[in-house]
């Protein structure tokens, strides 16, 4: 099965606005594929702008990765593993098919990764100042970090 059929058949929430349900924190029973509203996309950015102090990009994984061992005393190491890449290449054709597809079934992630770009560019990392007024991004009295799933994402946030 393409992708873009994978989309269309919505049998998945894995291919259905993800980065906004990981934001969000809705729930799958509540908000199956397909089913996402304005209102699940406005708590996503809500909560992209009051319990995030950082957002790391894929798109410059090395810089997130950096900033993140400076901040928690990591041993860095020089470059982050290639993993999970695929031999085979699309030809043009198929490749803007599939990207038409991904714009079309995600849409609300297309728009909070516009807000995401506003709060935390691309240009200017790495970001040094991880005291904002709303809270540290570790919790002192507990010691406790939160992750979602997507790679580079903290959040201080209690749980």
């Amino acid at each position: 099965m393409s992708l873009p059929d994978l989309c269309e058949k919505r049998l998945t929430v894995n291919f259905d606005n993800a980065m906004v349900r990981c934001f969000s924190g809705v729930d799958q029973n509540d908000f199956p594929p397909g089913k996402l509203t304005r209102e699940v996309y406005e708590l996503a950015v809500h909560h992209l702008h009051t319990a995030f102090a950082f957002v790391g990009h894929q798109e410059d994984l090395m810089t997130a990765y950096a900033v993140l061992s400076r901040q928690y005393g990591w041993q860095a190491i020089q470059t982050l593993p290639y993993v999970n890449v695929g031999t085979v290449r699309p030809i043009e054709t198929e490749r803007s098919e599939v990207l038409a597809a991904i714009q079309h079934y995600n849409r609300w992630d297309y728009l909070l990764y516009g807000e995401i770009l506003k709060r935390f560019p691309l240009e200017g990392l790495p970001f040094t100042d991880f005291k904002s007024p709303r809270r540290n991004l570790v919790e002192r009295r507990t010691g406790r970090e939160r992750r979602s799933g997507m790679t580079g994402v903290v959040s201080g946030r209690d749980s």
